[in-house]
């Protein structure tokens, strides 16, 4: 028998997304070069990939955008018959407990899952000139 081993690429590996107005919402879709992260699942069966985010600097992740609370979700990127270049219609809140992200089969054709973040900034914050450095973290399992 042969062991299910769990390995997976995420490209890009950050997104730096600068700084915007209180109460903005910015996305990977906009900012960056491919529009969303591709996540590929390398090993030799199904992963299931799990999303999380953690904030530090003061402020805080929440359902919504407020005082000092960023929001962040993530949305699947929509196919078109060539490519995956479609901005997410909705986006999944990110929070601080690991979510499923997706389930990709590492042997079939499609073995990687594309998606979008959106980050919506506080709607007012005491902690102005203070960088807010917000990680999200996708995990690979096997169940």
């Amino acid at each position: 028998t042969v062991a299910q081993g769990l390995s997976m690429t995420v490209s890009p590996s950050t997104w730096a997304a600068g700084s915007g107005a209180e109460g903005s919402t910015l996305s990977t879709f906009a900012s960056t070069a491919q529009g969303f992260f591709t996540v590929t699942n390398t090993a030799n069966g199904t992963s299931y990939m799990d999303i999380k985010g953690a904030i530090s600097g003061g402020c805080s992740l929440g359902t919504a955008a407020g005082a000092n609370i960023y929001r962040i979700g993530f949305g699947q990127a929509t196919t078109t018959t060539t490519s995956y270049d479609t901005q997410a219609a909705t986006y999944t809140e990110i929070t601080t407990s690991d979510a499923n992200l997706a389930t990709i089969v590492a042997t079939s054709v499609s073995n990687t899952y594309k998606f979008d973040l959106q980050l919506k900034s506080p709607t007012s914050t005491t902690y102005g000139g203070v960088q807010q450095t917000i990680t999200v973290t996708i995990t690979a399992k096997t169940s």
